[in-house]
Order: structure tokens, then sequence, then C-alpha cells
């Protein structure tokens, strides 16, 4: 590991217990809309991975990069899926497994296996993995591409890589993506997120505009055995623009033009030739990569 590897893990550390307070009160009641969407592109784009409550019988094997305190971890083990856990940070993985003995049964306990490592090299076979996950991770890799390059190898045919991210710290290159994260952040407890500030100096994101990076590298690594799809979350006012809108719980895939729309958020479909209908800033936004 690096110094900056180690860095990043130490700030993670020092923010775990706070930070998993928060996932805790989104896993009782899902008010920032991760988890539904998340229940909105799996029927949507990988049928054949049920999200059942009752089954014993394991629906697929999940993969939880940078799992945190383990929102997605918790959630896919209580609807079925055996689960790997990766995180480099010990805080994390240690408040992941509190909240995992917290909200899961003893059975559904027994489907998540905790790992440490590194989510750009995750351990785990080539083709294993029906689903992969992660949330704010991908902003603070020291090496986004080779992260993608090894979740899309251990992805099964027909799995799924959904990515939730942000363009945190875009304004090192852009002065308008501005964001005083001392403000914006909750339960801090005396961590210094100006560490964080400095760190992101350093990582290659923090210079790149998403999901617009994304889904280039992603067609770069794996051209066209995969499928990639994109929306940016729209907030007031960019909710005043006029487009199709759909609330259904499905979509086909081949005509997902439609926003999305799962209780107080809406999401905008990101393609190379809608900047228009887009919004100026695009804060936060979701990847999701279907291999063929």
């Amino acid at each position: 590991m690096t110094v900056l590897h180690n860095s990043i893990s130490a700030y993670w550390d020092q923010r775990a217990a706070s930070y998993s307070r928060e996932i805790a009160a989104e896993l009782h009641n899902d008010q920032r809309g991760t988890l539904a969407f998340l229940r909105h592109l799996l029927p949507t784009f990988a049928p054949h991975l049920t999200l059942k409550d009752d089954s014993a019988q394991v629906q697929g094997q999940a993969l939880d990069l940078g799992c945190g305190p383990g929102l997605f971890s918790v959630f896919l083990a209580s609807h079925g899926f055996s689960v790997t856990a990766l995180d480099g940070s010990e805080g994390m993985l240690s408040q992941a497994r509190l909240n995992c003995a917290h909200f899961l049964s003893a059975e559904q306990q027994g489907r998540v296996t905790f790992v440490s490592g590194d989510v750009a090299h995750p351990p785990v076979a080539k083709g294993s993995c029906d689903l992969i996950v992660a949330r704010d991770v991908w902003w603070n890799l020291p090496q986004p591409q080779e992260a993608y390059s090894h979740a899309l190898k251990a992805l099964k045919s027909q799995g799924l890589l959904i990515i939730f991210d942000g363009n945190y710290y875009y304004s090192y290159q852009n002065p308008a993506y501005y964001q005083d994260y001392t403000k914006t952040h909750q339960d801090l407890e005396g961590v210094n997120v100006a560490e964080m500030a400095r760190i992101a100096q350093r990582l290659p994101l923090s210079y790149q505009l998403r999901p617009a990076y994304d889904l280039k590298v992603i067609r770069d690594l794996a051209g066209d055995i995969v499928s990639a799809h994109a929306w940016v979350e729209l907030t007031a006012p960019d909710y005043i623009a006029a487009a199709p809108t759909t609330t259904a719980t499905t979509v086909s895939p081949a005509t997902n033009c439609a926003d999305v729309v799962l209780g107080s958020h809406r999401w905008r479909p990101f393609t190379p030739d809608n900047s228009n209908a887009l919004p100026e800033i695009i804060e936060k936004f979701v990847v999701c990569v279907q291999k063929h």
C-alpha cells in the first residue's frame, strides 16, 4: 500500500463511527434514495437477480466494494445475496460488522464475509460476481481505471456493476463545483475534513468530470462486451426542465430515456448528446454496467 492509500484509510478510520450512524439511519428509512434506486435497477437490468426477504436460497454473489459501515452489505444480505464486504479501512469494517449484527438475523449474517483489502484489486475470482456495488468510493481511489478493470473482470455474464458517486472536489478543476464540506458533512465529531481536501488534491478523479469520464473508461476497457448507462441527480430548479418521467419500478433498458422519480429524488439519463437537458453542475450520479 502506498502512503496515499494509507492516508485515505486513516481518514476513513476517523470518520467510521459518525458515518455509521448516518448509514444506520438510512437503513431504517432510505431518505437519500440510494436503496430505492438499487431496487429500481436490479429488476430493470437483471431480472434474474431477485430481491427476496424470506428465502434461504442464495440469490447471487455480490461484492460490496468500499463497503463502509455496510449499507449495501446489510441490504443485499437481507434480500438473499451472499456478500463479500471489502474495505481498506479497518474502522469501517468494524462498523459494518456492528450494523450487520444489528440489522440482520443470524442466518443473514452468515451470508456476509468481511475482507480487508484494496478496492482497486479485489481478491475475488474472475467471473465470480453477479452484482458489484459501490457508493461514494470511486472518487477517492488513487487508481480508478484499474479498479474498473478488475471489477469488470470479476463480473459474471449478465452481471451488474452499479456505482453511486459524485463530482466531489472537482472544484480543483472547475471552481464552480466548490462545496464547503465542513458545513455539509454530518456528525463530524472533531474530524477535520480539510485533511480529505488535501488528500483529494492528489486524487485523479478530482480533475475529471463525471460520469462522462466513467463511461469512456468503461468503453475503452470493455468495448461491446458491456452496456453502460448513467443518470445524474436533479435538484430544484432543475426539476423545471420538461422531460418524460417514469415512476414505474421497471423500465426497458432499450427505452430507458425517461427521468426516474423515486420518492423525493429525480434522476435523468446521461448521454453524450443530451448535455442541454442536464444541470449545469452535476453533483451526484449513478453508473450501471451490464456485462453480456
